[in-house]
C-alpha cells in the first residue's frame, strides 16, 4: 500500500488510497483462481472449482491488475508501473489504474507467484485539482522508481483537454546545467490514440530509444498539438530531473527530533 501511494505522490495523484476489506477479499480470491489455472487471465473459465469460489475469483480477476512472478506485493506494484513490455506498452493500462485520480480504496492478494490489485475503484469524492498525470512526473523522480526502458506516459484531464488527435506530438529534450535545450531524443515507441476508458482517461505514451538516467540529468517534455475544451490549441511543457533518495543518518534524525 505504501509503495502504491509513493508512486501516486510522485506523480501528483491523491496519495491517501487505503485498503478495503471486500476488495482485498476478491483480490485474494483472484490469485487462488490464477494459481489453479497457472496463468494470467482476466476472464478465465471455471477450471473445476466450486461455483461460489470461482465466482469470487472471477470477480477479482476481472476487476484487478494481475501479475505473475514477483517475490512480493510491493514488487508487483513496480511491475504494474513499469508496464512497458511488448504486450502492455500500447496502453500501459496497469499503470494508469495505479494512478487513477478517482481511486480511493484498493485491495491486494497473493498466492505463490500470482498477485492481484483491485483496480476499478472510483469512490473518491470532491474536487481534485489536476491538469495531467505524468510518469515520470514533473519535478524530481527517484532513479529507483524508473528505468531507461520504461515508457513515458501523460494522462490528460478530460475536463480541460480534448482527446489527442493525429496532430499531437510528444518530444523529450535533454537539458544541460544552464537549462539549454539539446536535440530531441529519438523515440522507439509512440501512441497518441489510447483507450480513454482506463484510469484517468486520455493518455499519450512514448519511449526514448536510449535514456541517460544519471543522477541530476534533466529533461524537458513537450506535448504539442493538443487543444483545450474550447478547442484552442495549446502546448504542455514540464521538466523531469532524475534524483537519488538518500536515507537520513540516525544521528541527523535524532538532532531533527530534538528541534
Amino acid at each position: 500500500m505504501q509503495r502504491l501511494n509513493a508512486y501516486r505522490n510522485l506523480c501528483g495523484a491523491p496519495s491517501d488510497v487505503v485498503l478495503d476489506g471486500e476488495q482485498t477479499y476478491y483480490a485474494q480470491a483472484a490469485t487462488v483462481l490464477l494459481k489453479k489455472i497457472n496463468r494470467l487471465d482476466h476472464t478465465p473459465a471455471n477450471p473445476g472449482m466450486p461455483e461460489d469460489e470461482y465466482n469470487d475469483g472471477f470477480t477479482g480477476t476481472s476487476s484487478s491488475n494481475l501479475h505473475q512472478g514477483q517475490k512480493d506485493l510491493a514488487a508487483s506494484v513496480d511491475g504494474y508501473m513499469n508496464d512497458s513490455d511488448e504486450s502492455n506498452i500500447a496502453q500501459v493500462g496497469h499503470r494508469r489504474w495505479c494512478l487513477n485520480i478517482w481511486q480511493q480504496t484498493t485491495g491486494f492478494g497473493r498466492t505463490d507467484g500470482f498477485c492481484a490489485m483491485w483496480s476499478f475503484d472510483k469512490r473518491r469524492r470532491g474536487a481534485v485539482n489536476w491538469q495531467f498525470i505524468a510518469y515520470p512526473a514533473s519535478g524530481y523522480i527517484p532513479v529507483d522508481y524508473f528505468s531507461a526502458r520504461h515508457a513515458w506516459s501523460i494522462s490528460l484531464n478530460r475536463s480541460l483537454f480534448q482527446r489527442p488527435t493525429e496532430a499531437c506530438k510528444a518530444t523529450i529534450f535533454p537539458i544541460d546545467e544552464e537549462f539549454n535545450r539539446g536535440e530531441p531524443l529519438p523515440l522507439d515507441f509512440e501512441n497518441y490514440n489510447v483507450d480513454d476508458n482506463v484510469g484517468s482517461g486520455y493518455t499519450v505514451i512514448i519511449r526514448p530509444r536510449e535514456l541517460d538516467m544519471s543522477v541530476g540529468r534533466r529533461y524537458l517534455v513537450e506535448l504539442e498539438g493538443i487543444a483545450d475544451r474550447q478547442r484552442k490549441p495549446t502546448t504542455l511543457r514540464y521538466l523531469v530531473e532524475f534524483a537519488e533518495i538518500k536515507p537520513i543518518p540516525p544521528d541527523a534524525q535524532k538532532s531533527e527530533s530534538k528541534k
